[in-house]
């Protein structure tokens, strides 16, 4: 009787230990930590992509310059930039690393106008205004 409850108490750990092993167990590929992914939007054929850190380092470091423009997976050009998701009309907009771009939704946030002042003396002069509400 002894022996068949040592046996029934093994046989139950061995089992604990096979569940154990196999949800918790080995796996064939390293887990990675998390990382950080940037969108980018190429200016020439207007594919949209992301990047992990990993591999905006690894561009950056094959970039002539250091720097974004970046190599289109698509187009294979070098002409894109990275870009952000406007949270009022979800459309995507250039950051201010793109010469000319604002770093602003043009659509929710066109450039500011510009109107023309005449002063008493009849001279000209231009300003922008600083809200477009």
């Amino acid at each position: 009787m002894k022996g068949r409850k040592i046996a029934l108490v093994v046989g139950c750990l061995l089992l604990a230990a096979g569940i154990v092993y196999f949800f918790w167990g080995e796996d064939d590929e390293v887990p990675t930590q998390n990382q950080a992914t940037t969108n980018w939007k190429c200016d020439a054929c207007g594919h949209l992509f992301k990047l992990t850190d990993d591999e905006f380092y690894k561009e950056l470091v094959a970039s002539p310059t250091g720097n974004a423009p970046l190599i289109c997976p698509k187009c294979q050009k070098r002409d894109a930039w990275m870009v952000a998701l406007c949270p009022k009309c979800n459309e995507w907009y250039y950051g201010i690393g793109k010469p000319g771009a604002t770093g602003m939704c043009p659509r929710c946030s066109p450039p500011p106008k510009e109107e023309t002042i005449v002063d008493d003396s009849g001279s000209e002069s231009k300003r922008r205004t600083i809200s477009n509400y």
